[in-house]
């Protein structure tokens, strides 16, 4: 039993790290200054009346 409580714990362990850089890695193509202008035009969708 202990073996298999160790084997949870460190893939909890490295779920949560996958997790985290996952996160990084969507927040920096978020935040890349490349994006701004994609992401203003596409905020501005909802409130185009053309169609």
């Amino acid at each position: 039993m202990t073996m298999l409580a160790s084997l949870g714990e460190l893939l909890s362990t490295i779920w949560t790290v996958w997790a985290v850089v996952v996160f990084g890695g969507i927040a920096f193509w978020a935040l890349r200054p490349s994006n701004r202008t994609r992401f203003e035009s596409d905020a501005h969708i909802p409130l185009n009346d053309e169609r």
